[in-house]
């Protein structure tokens, strides 16, 4: 995945004189290109937090925003998928799933 960042202080508008962090990546999954704006008071704030949101773009492959706007109930149902099995009980032991 190929992804261009950008640190600049923003020169106009509601963020005046703030530093700006701007990512640009494309979804493989969605097959689209995502951007992600992040502010901050320093430039060495700026970079740390650059930084931070592109190894954890790396290690998500992209999916870093599907789960900040993930609501409640879309948790529920991936944990109910993924998480929450009928339990497989084998000789008076549970093996598998979740009890109750």
């Amino acid at each position: 995945m190929k992804i261009k960042s950008k640190v600049f202080k923003r020169k106009v508008g509601k963020s005046k004189e703030k530093w700006i962090i701007r990512i640009e990546y494309f979804d493989e999954i969605l097959g689209k290109t995502r951007y992600m704006e992040r502010h901050a008071e320093r430039r060495s704030d700026a970079i740390d937090e650059r930084d931070k949101l592109t190894k954890e773009l790396e290690k998500s492959h992209g999916q870093i925003q599907t789960g900040e706007r993930m609501t409640f109930n879309d948790l529920a149902a991936v944990c109910q998928k993924n998480f929450y099995k009928p339990a497989v009980i084998v000789e008076g032991r549970k093996i598998a799933g979740v009890r109750a």
